[in-house]
C-alpha cells in the first residue's frame, strides 16, 4: 500500500529548505556587499548549484524510466541547463568571443526542440499526464516566478516608480532573489519528478 504521508514529508522538507534559503540570503545581505548579488557573487553561484542539481535529478529520473517515457525529464533537464547558461552569460561571453553565451544556448534550444518534435506524441502524452501532478505544478510555478522576477526586477519598471530614489542595485536585489526562489521551486519539482518516476515504474 502506498504511503500517503511520504509526499507530506517531502513538502515539509522543501519548506524547511526554503526557510534556510531565506535565512542564508539574509546572511549574505548582512555582509553589506551588493557584489554578492551580482555576476560572480555568492548568490549567483548558489543559483548555479541549485540549477545543476535540478538537471542532475532530472537526468536521473530519465534513467529510471522505461523506454518511451524518458523524453519529458530529458527535455526539462535541457531547459534547466539553458537557465544555467543564461546565468553564466558574462563568463561565457568572455570565454567564447564568437557567439558568446548565445552559442551554447542555441545548441540546447535546438536539441530540446528536435527531441520534442521527433517524440511529439510521447512528449504530449507525458505532458498531459504530468500536468495533473505536483511535479508540473512546482515546475510551472518556478518558471513563472523566474519570469516574474525578470519583469519586476527591471529598470523600466522600477525607475518610474522610485524616481530620484532609484538605484540599479534595487533592480539587482529584486531580480536575483526572485530568480533564486524560482530555481528552488524547479529543484523541488525535479525531486517530485524523480519520485513520480518511481511510482510509475513500480506500477505496471
Amino acid at each position: 500500500m502506498k504511503n500517503d504521508k511520504f509526499p507530506l514529508i517531502r513538502f515539509g522538507i522543501y519548506t524547511l529548505l526554503l526557510l534556510l534559503l531565506g535565512g542564508f540570503l539574509n546572511y549574505v545581505a548582512g555582509m553589506e556587499d551588493i557584489r554578492q548579488f551580482k555576476e560572480g557573487g555568492i548568490v549567483e553561484w548558489l543559483q548555479l548549484v541549485v540549477l545543476g542539481m535540478s538537471a542532475g535529478v532530472m537526468f536521473a529520473a530519465a534513467r529510471r524510466r522505461v523506454p518511451g517515457t524518458k523524453i519529458f525529464p530529458i527535455i526539462t533537464a535541457f531547459v534547466t541547463l539553458l537557465a544555467m547558461v543564461r546565468e553564466c552569460d558574462a563568463l561565457l561571453d568572455q570565454a567564447l568571443p564568437t557567439g558568446g553565451w548565445q552559442a551554447p544556448a542555441t545548441v540546447l534550444v535546438v536539441t530540446a526542440f528536435l527531441l520534442a518534435w521527433y517524440n511529439r506524441d510521447t512528449f504530449g502524452r507525458q505532458l498531459k499526464q504530468l500536468s495533473q501532478t505536483s511535479t508540473f505544478t512546482l515546475m510551472w510555478a518556478g518558471l513563472a516566478v523566474v519570469i516574474y522576477g525578470q519583469l519586476t526586477g527591471h529598470g523600466p519598471f522600477l525607475e518610474p516608480l522610485l524616481g530620484d530614489d532609484y538605484a540599479r542595485n534595487y533592480k539587482r536585489l529584486l531580480e536575483e532573489c526572485l530568480e533564486m526562489l524560482g530555481y528552488f521551486m524547479l529543484f523541488a519539482g525535479s525531486i517530485e519528478l524523480f519520485f513520480e518516476t518511481r511510482d510509475q515504474s513500480d506500477n505496471p
